[in-house]
C-alpha cells in the first residue's frame, strides 16, 4: 500500500511538472479556443443592425459616399473582413462574423493573461469561462460589428503593456504600440480604454523613440493607402457630419441627452442586465438565480485586491477613463454595446470575490448554501446567454426579413418602400425593389402620386401616429436584449383613404 501511494505521488508530481513546463504557457489560449468552439453554434445568419449592414456593404464594395461604412471608415476592420471573405466565407456579413469569432479567441487569452497578473491563476481561469455566461460578450463575439474585435484588441494591448512593464521588454512594448496604432482602424471609440496601457508601455521601454516610430509606421501603413483609395473631400465632409451628429444630434452623447439619471440607468442596465445577466424588466425568471449569485459575489468583493499591485492599478485607470468616456460621449441610453470593454473587468472582480470569499466564512452551512447559489446563478446566466445567442443565430434580422418579404412580392418590380433609417439596408438586401428615404409620413404619402405601384412604409417613419391596423402587411419583432433599437417594426401599405 505504501509503495502504491509513493508511485501515485510520483506520477502526480511528474504530471504537474509536465503541465508547468509544457502546457501552462499555452493555458490562456487553450481556454480561448475552448470558448470559441462553444460559440460556433451561435454563428449568425445575417447582420443584426444598421451599422452591421453598413460594414457588410463595405466588405462587398467600399464607398464612404454611400455610408459603406459610416465614418471614420474602419479601414483595418473592413480589410480583415475582405480577407476572410476572400479565403473563407463569401457572404460579407458572415465573413465579418468570423472576424468577431476569431477576435474572441484573442479576447479570452488576453483576459486570462491580465487577470493572472491582477489577481491569480484560479481567478483567471474562472473569469475566462464565465465570459461564456455574459449575454453581451456572447452576442458580440459572433456579431458582424467592430465592437467585438475592438474589445479584443484593447484587452490584448492591456495584456502586452503589463508584460512590457513586468519584463522590461522592448519587444512587448513595441507590440503594444503596433496594436494601439491598429485600434483606431478597428474601433476608434475604444481608444480611451488603452491610453493608460500605451503610456505604460512607452514608459517601460528603453528605446522610446523606437516605440514612437513603430506606432507612427503602423498608422501610416494603413492610413496612407486608405487616403489614396478614398475621396479625401468626401471623407472630410462625411466625417464632420457624422461627428456633429454623434455628439450633438442622434449619437446619444451627453450633449444630445443630458439627463444624468437616464444615462446612469442606461449604464446600469447595460452592465448589470446585458453584461452580467442580472434581473431586469423583460428578462426571464431564470435571471433571478443569476441575481442571487451576483449579490452573493458582490458581498465578498473587497477593493484592496484589485489595487494591490501595478497591474490592478493599471486596470483601474483603464476602467475609470473608459467609464467617463462612455458616460459622457457614447449612446449609453440606447446602445448597451458601448460598455463591452468593461464587462470582463466586472466578471474578473466577481470571480475573484467568489473564489476567495469563502475563506472568511465560519459556518459550513452558509458556505454550502452560497456555493450552491453561485453555481446555480452561473448556470442560469449561461443558459440565458446561450438562449439569446441562439435567437441571434437562428433568425435573420428583422430588417432582413422585411427585405425578403418585399423581394418575394409578385409586384416587387413596381413596389415602393418608404423608410427612414433602413433605406440603404433594405435597398442592399432587396435588389430590384425601389426604396426611398423619407423623413415623415407626409413625405411617404406624397409618393402615392408618382409611384408606379403600391407604397409600403416602415413604422419608424410614422412613429406613434396611428394608422389603420388592417393596412399592416408585415409585423416583425425581436427580443430587445438581442436587438436593442427598433426591435418592433411594422410594414404598412399606404392608400389614398
Amino acid at each position: 500500500m505504501v509503495v502504491r501511494r509513493a508511485v501515485l505521488h510520483r506520477a502526480v508530481v511528474a504530471i504537474n511538472a509536465a503541465f508547468e513546463s509544457r502546457i501552462r504557457p499555452f493555458e490562456p489560449w487553450l481556454w480561448a479556443v475552448f470558448v470559441a468552439i462553444c460559440r460556433l453554434p451561435l454563428f449568425p445568419l445575417t447582420e443584426q443592425d444598421v451599422d452591421g449592414a453598413n460594414f457588410a456593404r463595405a466588405v462587398e464594395r467600399f464607398d464612404l459616399a454611400e455610408w459603406a461604412p459610416h465614418p471614420p471608415g474602419y479601414p483595418v476592420y473592413i480589410a480583415a473582413g475582405k480577407l476572410v471573405r476572400a479565403v473563407l466565407l463569401d457572404d460579407p456579413s458572415r465573413a465579418l462574423a468570423a472576424v468577431s469569432l476569431l477576435s474572441s479567441v484573442v479576447l479570452v487569452g488576453a483576459v486570462h493573461c491580465v487577470f493572472v497578473r491582477v489577481f491569480d491563476r484560479p481567478t483567471a481561469r474562472l473569469a475566462s469561462v464565465l465570459l461564456l455566461a455574459s449575454p453581451l460578450v456572447t452576442l458580440f463575439s459572433v456579431r458582424p460589428l467592430s465592437d467585438g474585435p475592438g474589445m479584443a484588441l484593447a484587452w490584448a494591448i492591456l495584456a502586452l503593456s503589463l508584460r512590457a512593464r513586468e519584463s522590461q521588454s522592448d519587444g512587448a512594448a513595441a507590440a503594444t504600440m503596433v496594436l494601439a496604432a491598429l485600434l483606431p482602424g478597428v474601433r476608434a471609440s475604444v481608444v480611451p480604454f488603452v491610453v493608460p496601457s500605451v503610456l505604460l508601455a512607452l514608459w517601460a521601454a528603453r528605446r522610446k523613440w523606437w516605440m514612437l516610430a513603430a506606432f507612427t509606421a503602423t498608422l501610416g501603413a494603413y492610413l496612407l493607402p486608405f487616403f489614396l483609395l478614398v475621396d479625401v473631400g468626401v471623407l472630410y465632409k462625411k466625417t464632420m457630419a457624422h461627428a456633429h451628429g454623434h455628439f450633438s444630434d442622434y449619437g446619444g452623447s451627453v450633449v444630445s441627452n443630458s439627463d444624468p439619471v437616464s444615462r446612469f440607468v442606461g449604464f446600469l442596465r447595460a452592465s448589470w442586465a446585458h453584461g452580467l445577466a442580472g434581473v431586469w424588466e423583460g428578462r426571464p425568471s431564470s435571471t433571478l438565480l443569476t441575481t442571487a449569485a451576483l449579490v452573493v459575489a458582490i458581498s465578498f468583493v473587497k477593493a484592496k485586491p484589485l489595487f494591490r499591485n501595478d497591474a490592478g492599478r493599471m486596470l483601474g485607470w483603464s476602467f475609470g477613463l473608459y467609464f467617463v468616456w462612455v458616460l459622457l460621449g457614447q449612446n449609453i441610453v440606447e446602445q448597451p454595446r458601448h460598455v463591452l470593454p468593461l464587462v470582463p473587468v466586472l466578471v474578473g472582480i466577481l470571480a475573484h470575490a467568489a473564489i476567495n470569499g469563502f475563506s472568511r466564512l465560519k459556518s459550513r452551512g452558509w458556505t454550502v448554501c452560497r456555493r450552491a447559489i453561485l453555481i446555480a446563478g452561473a448556470v442560469a446566466a449561461l443558459w440565458e446567454s446561450t438562449r439569446l445567442g441562439l435567437l441571434q443565430a437562428r433568425y435573420p434580422a428583422h430588417i432582413v426579413r422585411i427585405a425578403q418579404y418585399v423581394s418575394a412580392q409578385p409586384d416587387a418590380a413596381t413596389l415602393t418602400v418608404a423608410t427612414c433609417r433602413f433605406y440603404r439596408w433594405i435597398g442592399w438586401r432587396a435588389m430590384g425593389v425601389r426604396v426611398v428615404s423619407v423623413g415623415n409620413l407626409d413625405e411617404a404619402r406624397a409618393l402615392l402620386k408618382s409611384a408606379p405601384g403600391r407604397v409600403l412604409v416602415t413604422s419608424e417613419v410614422f412613429g406613434a401616429e396611428q394608422l389603420n391596423p388592417s393596412q399592416t402587411v408585415l409585423h416583425v419583432t425581436a427580443d430587445r436584449f438581442v436587438r436593442y433599437v427598433f426591435e418592433d417594426v411594422r410594414v404598412v401599405e399606404l392608400s389614398d383613404n
